[in-house]
C-alpha cells in the first residue's frame, strides 16, 4: 500500500484496473484477484516527489502522472512489471505540474502546471511540445492545489482550470488545433480547481437532428462550488453549492452522463442524479 496521502486515483478505460499516485512518489497499479481482493500489480517509479495526478490513456496501452518535481511520466501498461521505470519523462515546466489529461484520439497529452501554462505534448515519436497555452493564466496570481483539466470526449478542445477572464476566476476551453480560447466559464468566487468533461456529447430532440452535439462539462472551484454547462449555452445548467465545506478535488462522470461525483479537502463525497433526457439531451451513441 502507499505509505503517504493519495493524491489520484483513476479507472482504466476497460474497468479492469485501477491506478493510483500518492505523496509517497509512487504510482501503483491494481487488478482485481479471486474473492474480490484487489491487489498490486504494478510500482511505477520515476517521480522525485509528490505525485498530483495519474490519467490513462483512451486505449489503456499508457499511464500519464504528473508531480511537484516539475516533470510527467509517461509509463508502458501493457507490459506491467512489479518494479517500473517510465517510458519518457517529459520535462517542459518550470513549477509544480498539477495535471494530466490524454486526447481522447490518442495523439496528444496535455499537463497544467504552476508556472501558468499548459503544455500540449506529441504522444508518440519524439513527444515533443505541440502547442503551448498561456493566454488563459494572463494575470491569475493564485494558487490551486490540483490543475485537473480534460478533454472533450471527441478531443475538439480541452478545458483548463485556474484560468480568468477580466480578473474574474474562471475554467478556460482551448480549441484543438488553433488552441486559442473559445469559451470562458465564469461564475465562481475562487479559482476553479478541476474541469471534467461528460464521456457522451448530447443532441436535442426537438432539432430533428440539425443542431450539432454539444458537450457537458463540470467544473469545481476553491468556493466548495460545482457548476455543469453545456457548450449550446453561455450560463450553467446548474450549480451545486452548500455540498462541501472545503475545496472541491475532482469530480468523475459515470459514462452515459446520468451520475456526477465530487470529492472535497474536507474529506466528503457527493454525488448528483441527472435525467439525462430531460436536464442534459439525448446522448448520442458511442457508435
Amino acid at each position: 500500500k502507499h505509505t503517504a496521502v493519495v493524491t489520484s486515483v483513476r479507472w482504466s478505460g476497460a474497468g479492469h484496473r485501477l491506478a493510483s499516485g500518492s505523496d509517497d512518489t509512487f504510482v501503483f497499479v491494481w487488478e482485481p484477484r479471486a474473492g474480490g481482493a484487489w491487489a498490486r500489480a504494478a510500482t511505477l517509479r520515476g517521480h522525485g516527489a509528490d505525485v498530483l495526478d495519474v490519467a490513462w490513456s483512451a486505449d489503456d496501452a499508457m499511464i500519464a502522472s504528473c508531480s511537484i518535481d516539475n516533470s510527467v511520466c509517461v509509463w508502458d501498461a501493457r507490459n506491467l512489471a512489479l518494479l517500473m521505470a517510465p517510458l519518457r519523462t517529459l520535462r517542459g515546466h518550470a513549477n509544480w505540474v498539477k495535471g494530466v489529461a490524454w486526447d481522447p484520439t490518442g495523439r496528444f497529452l496535455a499537463s497544467a502546471s504552476e508556472d501558468r501554462r499548459v503544455l500540449v505534448w506529441r504522444a508518440s515519436g519524439d513527444w515533443r511540445v505541440e502547442a503551448t497555452i498561456e493566454k488563459p493564466f494572463a494575470g491569475v496570481t493564485s494558487q490551486t492545489f490540483f490543475q485537473r483539466l480534460s478533454w472533450a470526449p471527441d478531443g475538439a478542445s480541452l478545458g483548463v482550470p485556474n484560468a480568468a477572464k477580466s480578473m474574474q476566476a474562471c475554467a478556460a476551453v482551448v480549441a484543438r488545433g488553433s488552441w486559442d480560447g473559445v469559451a470562458d466559464l465564469v461564475g465562481h468566487k475562487h479559482p476553479v480547481t478541476v474541469v471534467k468533461f461528460c464521456p457522451a456529447l448530447f443532441v436535442d430532440d426537438d432539432t430533428g437532428g440539425r443542431a450539432p452535439p454539444r458537450s457537458v462539462v463540470a467544473i469545481g472551484g476553491q468556493d466548495a462550488t460545482i457548476s455543469v454547462w453545456t457548450s449550446s449555452k453561455a450560463r450553467p445548467v446548474v450549480v451545486f453549492r452548500d455540498c462541501f465545506s472545503g475545496a472541491v478535488s475532482d469530480l468523475a462522470w459515470s459514462r452515459d452522463g446520468s451520475l456526477l461525483v465530487a470529492a472535497s479537502h474536507d474529506g466528503s463525497t457527493c454525488a448528483f442524479r441527472f435525467d439525462v433526457g430531460a436536464d442534459l439531451g439525448e446522448a448520442l451513441s458511442a457508435d
